[in-house]
Formats: structure tokens, sequence, C-alpha cells
């Protein structure tokens, strides 16, 4: 019984706590990791983070410190090393080096799981197009989306008898390296020649698989390729421990920018009023007390002390880390006495054996006003998770709450009189500490974030118009479902059901006009209401994989 009330609990405080709560607790899994120094392990290579990972190259080794690690405790944050490794004090402003280098960054574009290696995926990372792909091997491999011939998407080739990727204009074919291993159209005699030209090459980019998520390196310039075998990806720290489970992992795209995704991540006052009705309730609004540990190169460290000493971990430029300790937390429940019993409940327990949950997005830019988030949920306890396709369900409804007003804020944000590089206050009025992470996220990106993504040459960084289309701001199907290939896999059952149920309900309509005894009339009737009723929730689903309309006032 203290154990299932420990849990129960978990969830309603992680609906105060988390950024996107209602998106974070949808599965029924608790949120929140108990940080124990104790359990610190070190970053490991691509190779080695478990059991969802391989590599489509050799593994990078670090070749300088490591920032400040998801197993690092609250405590430890005052203290967390800069680029040189270091000691920085508390506070904005610190660190030192160079603004960071947008192209030369591992990114996770996507889950394994949703990729289809008989046929090229194209993916978009600051603002330029590359198209993923599997041999036949099942090894996977990238390339800049455009074939050397004609500049034609390769993403829209092949997979051709060899295992190498297929240009579908021309039929020209190349190997996981890029080297161009058929052009159909030479004569013999110049043949191999043009085949072995640079020019006929198609551009490939670095790309490894860690943790069951692909990641990609923009840079494939040789210093950028040679940089990015030094280089680990920001991977999950609990899962290199074995007994973590990776939990519920879900992505969409969103119709904003980068630098907005992620001070909407970081802010978790935001909670009780754009997800309410959702997890959330407008009545849980409290004040949240936020602390600056650290802003630095590597990123920026809160915790929140009211909130059972939770942590907030931006590693820069991806990922944000939710982390909460809760062994303190139930002697603070005023007049319960059940709070103190499990509080030496949680006490007595084995560091290693305590239910342990934490919360980790990825937030990628993809182009001006446009980003794509990934998320994942590592736990140690509750090894079964519901269906993917119907725990999306209910993240992209989270998700949705938040979508437009965050493309409307950010064109705001932008107006040339704010200035809010210069001063984010300017633009912002902020007289709380809850918004003290968003206040040190903007100083980040400002010091050492060169004040935003750097696109790729040829894009305009100008952010596009804004749309009052709602339809397409939280068109779920494309941002998702045609993304997703558990959502993918239940649409199709969803529309064949919807069908047949129909059907079904039509022939027994027809039926009971026909002279059949009243028993048995009964029970066609019955049968027939029972099959419109299942075509009538078959369509309600198919519409939330689609589109749902997200008006706050109704809520």
């Amino acid at each position: 019984m203290a154990c299932f009330m420990f849990l129960r609990l978990l969830v309603v405080v992680g609906t105060i706590a988390s950024p996107i709560t209602a998106f974070f607790t949808s599965s029924g899994s608790p949120l929140f990791r108990c940080v124990l120094p104790a359990k610190t392990s070190p970053p490991q290579p691509p190779h080695a983070v478990g059991p969802f990972a391989t590599v489509a190259q050799p593994a990078p080794t670090p070749v300088s410190p490591m920032p400040p690690s998801s197993t690092t405790s609250s405590s430890s944050l005052t203290n967390a090393p800069s680029s040189s490794g270091s000691l920085q004090p508390l506070g904005p402003g610190h660190g030192s080096g160079a603004p960071i280098d947008w192209w030369r960054q591992w990114y996770p574009m996507a889950f394994l799981d949703d990729l289809d290696p008989a046929r090229p995926t194209q993916v978009e990372l600051l603002g330029k197009l590359f198209v993923i792909w599997a041999d036949h091997d099942k090894t996977w491999h990238a390339f800049e989306d455009q074939c050397p011939h004609r500049l034609a998407p390769l993403s829209e080739g092949r997979i051709d008898e060899r295992g190498n990727l297929q240009c579908a204009y021309h039929g020209w074919s190349f190997s996981g390296q890029g080297g161009c291993v058929n052009i159909p159209q030479a004569e013999p005699e110049i043949k191999a020649v043009a085949e072995r030209s640079g020019r006929a090459c198609a551009k490939a980019v670095p790309l490894l698989v860690a943790q069951g998520m692909v990641w990609l390196w923009p840079d494939n310039s040789p210093d950028g390729m040679e940089a990015s075998r030094s280089q680990l990806p920001s991977t999950v720290p609990e899962l290199h421990d074995p007994a973590f489970i990776r939990g519920a992992w879900v992505t969409r795209d969103l119709m904003y920018g980068y630098d907005t995704l992620v001070e909407n991540v970081v802010d978790p006052a935001h909670v009780p009023f754009a997800h309410h009705g959702v997890q959330a309730q407008r009545s849980m609004a409290m004040p949240l007390n936020v602390s600056l540990n650290y802003v630095g190169k590597e990123g920026v460290f809160l915790s929140l002390p009211r909130l059972a000493n939770s942590t907030i971990e931006f590693h820069a430029p991806t990922r944000l880390h939710y982390l909460f300790d809760f062994t303190g937390f139930f002697q603070r429940v005023p007049l319960m006495k059940w709070a103190f019993r499990l509080e030496k409940w949680l006490r007595r327990l084995p560091p290693d054996t305590r239910p342990r949950s934490s919360l980790v997005t990825y937030t990628i830019p993809v182009g001006p006003g446009r980003s794509r988030i990934l998320a994942l949920f590592p736990r140690n306890f509750f090894a079964i998770n519901k269906p993917r396709w119907l725990d999306h369900l209910e993240r992209n409804a989270v998700l949705d709450g938040d979508l437009v007003f965050l493309h409307g804020q950010e064109r705001e944000m932008r107006r040339p009189e704010l200035k809010w590089e210069e001063n984010i206050d300017r633009a912002f009025y902020m007289p709380t500490k809850s918004d003290e992470g968003v206040r040190a996220f903007r100083q980040w990106l400002v010091r050492w974030g060169a004040g935003g993504p750097r696109w790729a040459d040829g894009v305009d960084s100008a952010l596009p118009p804004r749309s009052n289309d709602r339809h397409f701001l939280m068109d779920r199907y494309t941002q998702h479902t045609t993304q997703c290939s558990a959502c993918r896999g239940a649409l199709r059952n969803i529309r064949v059901l919807k069908g047949v149920t129909a059907a079904m309900s039509l022939v027994c309509m027809t039926a009971i006009w026909t002279p059949r005894p009243a028993s048995v009339l009964g029970k066609i009737l019955g049968a027939g209401v029972a099959m419109a009723f299942g075509s009538w929730q078959m369509a309600r689903l198919e519409k939330r994989m689609l589109f749902i309309d997200y008006v706050h006032a109704h809520k």
C-alpha cells in the first residue's frame, strides 16, 4: 500500500513540476529520478551504451573533459566544470571558450524503431536536407539529400538489389561511403572513369546509432569529419545502467523554432495553465522558486528546492534532463501520517532498489521557425509500457496545447524594438523566480550559442510568416503519425476496423427487415448497434491521429 501511494504521489507532484508534464506523464510512469551521487557512471562511447546501440563508424573517444553528467547530484552543480575542466562559481556569465559550433554537434534525428530500412528517409537539420538509409547489412548511412548528377533528392530513391542507394531519376547508385557504383547511361569506355570521379560521389555525412536513436553530424568537411571522431553524442547516462529501461519514446515536428522549444521545456510554471484539463489543473499553480546553479558553455543547470531537491539540466545544445530526488519530500507533507511512513519506507530501501525515473528531451533545430522534439523516459521499474500509439495520443494532445501561442510568441519577440539579444528582460517582464530558467537559457544562447543556430548557406534566417491556420499548426498526421512506425501501423488497422465494423453494422441493420423470430431480431439489432458504435469509436481514434483542434477557452 505504501509503495502504491508513493508512486501515485510521484505522478501528482510531476504534474506540478515538469515543464510539459502532461506530455511526459501520460504513459502512467512517474517522471522522477532520485539522484544518487554514489550511482554515477562515466559516459560511454556509443557501442557501449546497452542493447539499443549499434555503430555505423568507429566509436569516438573523448579528448576533453566532459560537461556535468546527468547523474550528478544537485548539490554538486554549484561547481560545474567549464569546457577547460576548471571549476566555475555560481551564477550567469561564467565559463570560458568561444561559442559552440552548431555544425559540429551530434544531433539525434529519429528513433531507430521508426525508420524503415527498406526505404530512404529524408530529415532536415539546420535548414539542410539529408537522407538516412540502410544497406542490406542493416548498416545505416547518411548523405546530403541530392544526387550529384542532376541534384534530385536521393530520399525519393530506393535500395537496389545490391543494397546501394539508387536515385529514382536516372538510376545512379551509391555505396554507403557515397561512392558511385553504377551509372546506367555510361558507355563501357567511359563508365569506369565516370564512376571513379569525385564529382560522381554522393556527399556522405557522419552517422551513428546509439541508445535506439540515429544521430547525425552535419559537418562533412575534412576537418568536420575528423572532429566527429573525437566527440561523443550526448546520450542518456541512465541507459548505461542495465537496471534501467528506455521507457516510452516519442518524436514530433513543431511549428516553432529551436530556441522557443528549449525555453518552453525549461519552464515548469506554464504547465497548470497551458495543459489544464489534459493532465494538469489551473488550481495547481504555485510559486516555484527556481534557482540558477550554473550557466556556461556546457549549458544551464537549475534547481527547484520546493520540489524535493529537483534539478533541471540543459546540456547544450540539445539535451534537457529533468531529475528529482524525493528523499526528504514526504516529511514535508503536513498532517499526513502516511507521508512519514512513506518517507521511512523510502529511506529503508537500498539506494539501488529505490524507484527511479527521469525525463529526457532532445531539442533539434530543423529550420527557422521549425524544430523537432525527441523524448524518452528511462526508469528502473514498471517494465511494461502501454502501446506506443495509445501513449502518443495523449502526448500529442499536450504538445497541441502549446503550439498556437508559441508560434505567435516567437514572432512577437523578434520585433526590432525589443532587442532581446541585448537584454532578454527588455522583451519579457519576468518578476518571479519561476522564469529563472528562461532567463538563463537566453543568456546562454547569446553568449555561448552565437545568438541561435547557424543555418545552412542560402537559408533565410527570418521566421516564416505567422500562420492562423490551426490545422497547419497542429497537423498531427504530418508532424508525427507519418514518422512514427507505431502510429502508422495503428492508423492503418483503425481504418480497416472502421470499414469492417461499418459494413457489419449495415449488414445487421439490413437483416432486421427480414422475417425472423423476435429473439433473433433482438440479437441482430444488438450486434448492429455494437458494430455501429465500434465504427464510431474507430473514427474518433482516426481523427486523433490526424488533427484535433485545441481551444484553451473550452478547457
